[in-house]
């Protein structure tokens, strides 16, 4: 097949800057390899043809654990001015599911590495369309399935399958491009990772690409663990199921020490245990947003773990959190200022457009648990619905628990639902804010001043809000703002046309949408007047029909003398459980009623 450098170039540029070329450019282009022997005599050849290549392998089974070690391409460095290997490599498959490199579950498959060469720029690799089986390296410092090293080429995988990989640090990919200070980008893309021990650990200078791939059954280590330094971290459009880290700081665990920006968008993270996601950004944004994070659990941020530093920003936008179960914080675990010399006057937490259901904590609140020193917190346009919190004397409310440690700090918590929030124990419910926070990185006792702090146009119950000191408040709603089973506003809501167009202000006309992408600002109770509506969602006169439903956690905790029927209709249980109107709770031998929720005592 004839090509042009510029349409291999124009195909991969959305993925990553590797050098393109194509059959009729190289010297050497070697396929339809059928065996672990022909396969690394061509590896072999093409490190030292002084030529870009080509391998192509075709359909079938490579069995590499009859080899006496893996395969390897490892170009040889040579002294100066020498001429070294400083060419393109590309290994394709016939498809991830046709092409097979099998390690038996006895050796390590494939590695790759330009590192010993001078200088390695233009010497791309990539490794497309094969699907690795039963690796296992029985080494104490390296990778099952796949390990490439660079200093300055870029790395793309991509349209590759990992199954039962195991190695020492990881069972799937090591990719590695680390020469200071213009190393190269390291992507994978459109790959499948399943039961392996760790999936992805990458690391790069210059930036980290994570897309479009799956992860199911990975243990161990992490699915994803990225470190960059500058150029930033992405991971996109993945998808992890059932995933167990038990080592690291969560199933993906991106930590970003310069330039640059965290990213994590359209992501779905479903029954995690140890966390989802970890984000650490010394300097840049950490932006999770327009993601579904589903019964994950660990001791800390159950789905999300951000942290920022200097005036660096963390934006929580457009995200779902349904039945995440945290120990000791929340499912959104959000801080800034993350070492003694930093300094995070500048920085900002935001929650905005998102969506905190059936979340669970034992210690803080179940929906948000933010900390700052000096910076700023907004809450905004947010619903926490039937979040449950064990925390003695629900003493940090169920939906968001916010803490600030300095006078100078602010916080503004604007158009927010909260609504059906469960405490063990009577107490406030909905929201906690420390604005008089002892900040035990830096010191300062707590003066009695406090943070200066807004809470206005938000639905939340009566005496179900509570601040360390005296902070402004006005509009506010204590009603049922009338949820439907997705948490959306039906006709007669009070939170219609309630809310504060203002804070919208700073987003531009073009950002001014609710979670589903829909116009913030209009006239939903055709009156004449646009103005945002209270919540996550924006009215748009579909919702005609309420139907009200309940989330709760998994072996949730009822005081002892809740044991017989009860209708509810806004009153309190005995013991402070706090249903919505109209929900019936009864054991699960007596009673019937026309809206129930059957909940026995360990909340089955």
């Amino acid at each position: 097949m004839q090509c042009t450098r510029g349409m291999m170039a124009a195909a991969l540029a959305v993925l990553a800057s590797t050098t393109a070329f194509c059959q009729d450019e190289t010297d050497t282009t070697i396929t339809d390899v059928i065996d672990g022997v022909m396969l690394q005599v061509a590896l072999s050849a093409a490190a030292s043809n002084g030529s870009p290549d080509i391998i192509n392998i075709g359909e079938g089974t490579i069995d590499v654990s009859q080899l006496s070690q893996a395969l390897y391409y490892v170009p040889e460095g040579k002294p100066d001015p020498m001429p070294e290997e400083t060419y393109p490599i590309w290994i394709i498959g016939a498809g991830k599911n046709k092409t097979i490199l099998d390690g038996g579950g006895e050796i390590n498959i494939l590695t790759i590495s330009t590192a010993d060469l001078r200088d390695d720029m233009g010497a791309s690799v990539r490794v497309t369309g094969i699907g690795f089986r039963n690796a296992r390296n029985p080494g104490t410092s390296t990778f099952g399935a796949l390990a490439i090293a660079t200093g300055k080429a870029d790395i793309m995988v991509d349209e590759c399958s990992f199954f039962n990989c195991h190695g020492p640090d990881g069972g799937a990919i090591g990719a590695f491009s680390l020469e200071s200070p213009a190393s190269g980008r390291v992507t994978v893309f459109d790959c499948s990772f399943d039961s392996c021990y760790g999936a992805v650990d990458v690391s790069s200078y210059m930036g980290i690409l994570i897309d479009e791939c799956s992860f199911s059954r990975i243990i161990d280590r992490q699915a994803v663990e990225a470190l960059c330094v500058n150029g930033g971290i992405k991971v996109r459009k993945c998808t992890f199921d059932s995933c167990i880290a038990v080592y690291g700081n969560g199933n993906v665990d991106c930590q970003l020490l310069g330039g640059g920006d965290i990213i994590a968008t359209k992501n779905s993270f479903t029954k995690c245990i140890n966390g989802a996601l970890y984000a650490a950004n010394n300097d840049g944004k950490v932006e999770v947003s327009k993601n579904t994070f589903t019964a994950n659990r660990a001791t800390g941020g159950a789905a999300v773990t951000a942290i920022a530093g200097n005036d660096g920003s963390i934006r929580l936008h457009n995200n779902y959190f349904f039945k995440n179960r945290s120990t000791n914080l929340a499912a959104a675990y959000l801080k800034t200022s993350i070492s003694l010399s930093q300094n995070d006057a500048g920085s900002l937490i935001q929650a905005v457009n998102n969506v905190f259901a059936g979340n669970f904590s034992s210690a803080s609140a179940a929906g948000i648990h933010a900390e700052t020193y000096k910076g700023d917190i907004e809450l905004i346009n947010n619903t926490f619905a039937y979040d449950t919190s064990s925390a003695n004397d629900c003493g940090k409310g169920t939906g968001a628990a916010l803490f600030m440690g300095h006078n100078n700090a602010t916080a503004s918590v604007v158009n927010n639902v909260f609504y059906g929030g469960v405490c063990k124990e009577d107490g406030p419910r909905d929201l906690f804010i420390d604005t008089d926070w002892q900040y035990t990185l830096f010191g300062e006792p707590p003066d009695g001043e406090g943070a200066d702090v807004r809470i206005a146009h938000n639905v939340t119950a009566a005496d179900s809000v509570s601040v360390s000191t005296s902070v402004n408040r006005s509009s506010n709603i204590d009603d049922d703002p009338k949820l439907d089973a997705d948490y959306k506003l039906t006709a007669g809501s009070p939170a219609i046309d309630a809310g504060d167009n203002d804070v919208w202000g700073a987003f531009g006309s073009d950002k001014q949408k609710d979670i589903l992408g829909k116009d913030r600002i209009v006239d939903g109770l055709d009156d004449g007047d646009k103005v945002v509506d209270i919540g996550a969602f924006e009215f748009d006169g579909s919702n005609a029909v309420r139907r009200p439903q309940a989330i709760f956690p998994a072996r949730m905790l009822l005081p002892d003398d809740v044991r017989a029927a009860y209708t509810v209709r806004g009153q309190r249980l005995p013991g402070g459980i706090a249903l919505p109107r109209g929900v019936c709770i009864v054991r699960s031998s007596a009673g019937i009623c026309a809206k129930k929720l059957i909940v026995d005592r360990r909340g089955r």
